[in-house]
């Protein structure tokens, strides 16, 4: 959970993590929260910043299952919104397996680098949206 300055504030938060496995580029967006407005917000933000969405046959992987995504009756069952959203820019939502180590290896590696480099020491900022901006 990053803790950054917002204004002289402390605040904690939530981050997105996408990692881009086949050009080992990876992008990281801070939301206050961890809901699916905030997971919408963050990829939006990313792809946006790339000009593009990535699919699933370029190596992309959405990771591992997350309540915002995912509906409480299965860990694999994607809810109606996220369809969707990755309809609507069309990506097809994959996630790694739990179990599987070796396929979140390569964003767990991102996570690492962004944690090190750009939530060290603590960010201080006006507004998130200007930090995320940057990242």
């Amino acid at each position: 959970m990053p803790e950054y300055y917002e204004n002289g504030r402390l605040c904690s938060g939530k981050y997105l993590n996408l990692s881009f496995p086949y050009s080992n580029k990876g992008y990281f967006q801070v939301s206050k929260g961890e809901n699916q407005e905030c997971l919408f917000e963050g990829l939006i933000a990313i792809f946006e910043h790339n000009r593009r969405c990535a699919r699933r046959k370029s190596g992309s992987i959405i990771p591992r299952p997350l309540s915002p995504r995912c509906s409480k009756r299965a860990k694999r069952t994607l809810t109606d919104d996220f369809i969707r959203f990755s309809e609507h820019y069309r990506f097809e939502p994959f996630s790694a397996n739990v179990e599987a180590g070796h396929e979140k290896g390569n964003v767990g590696k991102q996570g690492g680098y962004h944690r090190r480099n750009w939530l060290v020491p603590v960010p201080r900022f006006e507004r998130l949206s200007d930090f995320n901006q940057d990242y």
